[in-house]
């Protein structure tokens, strides 16, 4: 298992919460991803379906990895986000932090979000495209990117309302 250096600004070994909204949803490819690039797998699982308020999913964000757009958050009152909360020890977080472009593309940040079994709010990790790497237009992300959005919205059963919003979000 690689090391990997972190930031300060995380409080003891974990556990933490994170919240992920785009292709983090689907675990298969992050554990690919984490046996790749670190050679080893995270230690993850899930906690709740979620939902984080006044925050609309864009596509501001060209991602060289993905070769198109990828998933971002942006502030938008009266809209929500769906998406997961995952459990993860200190090493994956870090893991996700490198993964994301922590903190130069991505900025690991702190939100609260509010379950969607059983109403509660709390705060947890989440990730935001930076303002030197947000795009003035919008950009679609290739089919096999969004592919892995898709795939795990239907995993993580979350509504198919959302799974409708994110088609509808996306750039012509």
């Amino acid at each position: 298992m690689e090391s990997i250096k972190g930031t300060d600004d995380l409080p003891g070994e974990g556990p933490f919460g994170v919240f992920a909204f785009g292709s983090n949803l689907d675990l298969n490819d992050f554990t690919r991803w984490c046996r790749e690039s670190l050679d080893a797998d995270p230690v993850i699982r899930p906690l709740c379906r979620a939902r984080l308020r006044d925050h609309a999913l864009v596509w501001n964000y060209y991602s060289p990895v993905r070769q198109g757009g990828a998933a971002n958050i942006d502030h938008r009152p009266h809209s929500a986000v769906c998406g997961m909360v995952f459990e993860v020890d200190k090493w994956t977080l870090l893991a996700l932090d490198k993964k994301e472009g922590h903190p130069a593309r991505y900025r690991r940040e702190r939100v609260v979000i509010e379950s969607m079994d059983d109403e509660t709010s709390f705060e947890v990790w989440t990730y935001r495209v930076t303002p030197d790497y947000r795009e003035s237009k919008l950009i679609p992300p290739t089919r096999a990117y969004l592919d892995i959005i898709l795939k795990g919205i239907e995993s993580h059963g979350l509504p198919d309302q959302w799974r409708a919003e994110v088609l509808d979000s996306l750039p012509e």
